[in-house]
């Protein structure tokens, strides 16, 4: 149904909602990115990383780091 309607599988949407609200908590607050990554639902921060550096081109604490510049 997902992906008849939108495009692409539900998994996909959801962890690209997660990493939006994560790339925002970024930038709003000092967090840790292991807090930042487990209160947008991924436990696995490796996973996180690897996901967030393959939507954004670069870490979450280079992201961080940039957008902030």
């Amino acid at each position: 149904f997902f992906k008849n309607h939108l495009g692409v599988p539900f998994i996909q949407y959801l962890n690209d909602f997660r990493l939006i609200v994560a790339a925002r908590e970024l930038l709003v607050t000092t967090e840790d990115v292991t807090v930042i990554a487990m209160s947008c639902g991924f436990p696995n921060v490796s996973y996180f990383n690897r996901l967030f550096k393959k939507k954004f081109q670069m870490t979450p604490l280079e992201y961080r780091k940039v957008q902030r510049e």
